[in-house]
């Protein structure tokens, strides 16, 4: 992927916590650049998974 969470068009209802990186934790900023193999904390109402699933994969 290798873009910064500031230039994802997430749902207003979602909001990435944080990227688990192999044994790192990085809480999520609009600065922080999620890469291939990343694994995110996603805190976000229902209706938004299909979205965020789409968007993310």
């Amino acid at each position: 992927m290798n873009r910064p969470l500031k230039d994802l068009l997430l749902p207003k209802i979602s909001l990435i916590g944080a990227v688990i990186r192999g044994s790192e934790v990085v809480f999520g900023s609009g600065e922080t650049v999620l890469r291939p193999g990343d694994e995110l904390l996603v805190v976000s109402r229902p209706e938004a998974l299909g979205k965020l699933e789409k968007l993310l994969s």
